[in-house]
């Protein structure tokens, strides 16, 4: 299979591109460009179920949580638009164009973006030291990946989070 070259365009004009895209929304890794496609019904109905269970989980917490809308900064040469992305830094609360300080990084896979939510992206955030845990959600299976170095999980049941803490931990039923 060969490989895609993805456009290459300096980073300030990435940051006006995307910033005035009505139609269409941009991840920028090292200077490539890539336009993301639309999810599948189902891509779009497993996205909306986590951010349900996870804001109810998350309710009358400082805990805030980001659609693909939202840009996530994880460098001066990476910005990208997970599909759920949860903090409580005040910083990303007063944040104008983007945010940087995320516990919790979620995409759901598929087939288009896998290779690179595994690979690059798993990378990335695990060097972004803010980032506490990266879940891939495999969309065909509804199968759930803990992608984040060791040390980092956090992954598991608890009554209700503190007013904001380095961690979220909560268990999401997936029927089989």
């Amino acid at each position: 299979m060969a490989q895609y070259n993805y456009p290459t365009i300096d980073v300030e004009d990435y940051l006006i591109l995307d910033k005035n895209s009505r139609n269409a929304r941009y991840e920028y890794l090292d200077g490539e460009l890539r336009m993301l496609a639309g999810g599948s019904l189902y891509h779009s109905a497993i996205i909306a179920n986590l951010t349900i269970a996870i804001g109810r989980f998350l309710r009358d917490s400082s805990y805030w949580i980001y659609n693909s809308d939202v840009q996530l900064r994880l460098s001066e040469t990476r910005y990208v638009h997970p599909d759920v992305t949860v903090s409580c830094d005040e910083r990303d609360h007063e944040a104008e164009d983007a945010i940087q300080y995320p516990c919790l990084v979620i995409e759901v896979l598929s087939p288009s973006t896998e290779a690179i939510d595994k690979i690059k992206k798993l990378a990335y955030y695990q060097e972004c030291p803010a980032i506490q845990d990266y879940i891939m959600v495999d969309s065909p299976f509804a199968l759930f990946d803990e992608g984040i170095t060791p040390g980092k999980r956090s992954i598991a049941l608890a009554e209700r989070p503190p007013p904001c803490s380095s961690q979220i931990q909560f268990t999401i039923a997936v029927p089989t």
